[in-house]
């Protein structure tokens, strides 16, 4: 039984962000003045059986994971705050290879995207039922045909816990994915050659379970020119690979870093995030649910 207090992300008088990088002519940002910005509060997908609540999500047609990418370079993008304190650093994981466009996803009903590179927030932007997760990892896209107009950007949450496996036994969960780049964090500015590597980065998340909806880039001018995909199914991290990447942004007396915080949570506005079997207006209920949504996770290895 998994117990969640539902709290609605209502359509509240908007706030301006404090966070907005949005200069020069009016009209060119959209961070302060935007009605379908992200991230935004998302709900699980709460069914009534018999006066029971269920989290049951709609079960989509599957994304189409293409990415053929067998290196990478892994480097940390950081900008200055306006307060003159340590510069706000994300780690950036660009895929590498020789053919062009081969690193795609086809999400049905959607189209075909290109993958530019995965950016690793911590902790999430994106919340459920207000719960924020320890980890979110968002790879950004092109839609094919829009000539770099129409992104795509699909997140993954990471999450620490115990996974058991097909025997009954419980052990940590673990990414192979973050495996593959945690012992070679850069500690500068460098980009550090990730090879051979493996480009996992949605883990042990069912590919037919996802919300869905049109919303902003979270940095820079916040363009609404996005297709957000947010997997429902969080995949596991160990508490080993989570310390290595926060360590890699402490603060320390050569390097005055810290992680770039998430964007605050931004009004609705009426959207609701496709990927329930129905939309409702009124608040989630508070109560427990049974969680037929089986959690996957990659158990001490990548999924």
């Amino acid at each position: 039984m998994l117990c969640l207090a539902a709290i609605a992300t209502g359509a509240a008088a908007y706030v301006a962000t404090s966070d907005s990088e949005c200069t020069g002519i009016m009209g060119n940002c959209l961070c302060d003045e935007g009605v379908t910005q992200s991230p935004i509060n998302l709900h699980t997908c709460n069914k009534e059986i018999d006066d029971e609540l269920y989290n049951i999500p709609l079960e989509r047609e599957e994304m189409e994971v293409m990415y053929g990418a067998e290196e990478g370079t892994i480097k940390r993008r950081c900008k200055a705050r306006s307060d003159g304190g340590p510069d706000d650093c994300n780690l950036v994981l660009i895929p590498q290879n020789d053919v062009t466009h081969s690193n795609n996803l086809n999400v049905p009903g959607f189209g075909v995207y290109n993958l530019e590179e995965c950016v690793i927030r911590m902790p999430a932007e994106h919340t459920v039922n207000n719960w924020r997760y320890a980890m979110e990892m968002q790879c950004h896209h092109t839609l094919e045909g829009t000539e770099g107009k129409r992104k795509g950007i699909v997140s993954t949450f990471y999450e620490n816990g115990m996974a058991e496996d097909e025997e009954g036994n419980k052990a940590e969960t673990s990414s192979g994915f973050v495996e593959g780049f945690a012992s070679k964090l850069p500690g500068g500015n460098e980009a550090i050659l990730l090879k051979p590597f493996s480009f996992s980065p949605m883990g042990g998340a069912g590919l037919t379970r996802y919300y869905s909806y049109r919303g902003s880039q979270t940095t820079g001018n916040c363009a609404e020119n996005v297709d957000w995909f947010v997997m429902y199914d969080p995949t596991g991290i160990s508490k080993a690979q989570k310390s290595k990447l926060r360590d890699a942004f402490g603060r320390n007396e050569t390097d005055q870093t810290t992680w770039m915080p998430p964007r605050h949570l931004q009004p609705a506005y009426g959207r609701h995030a496709d990927g329930c079997h129905h939309h409702h207006d009124a608040a989630p209920a508070v109560g427990c649910f049974v969680s037929l949504a089986v959690m996957v996770f990659s158990v001490l290895g990548r999924a």
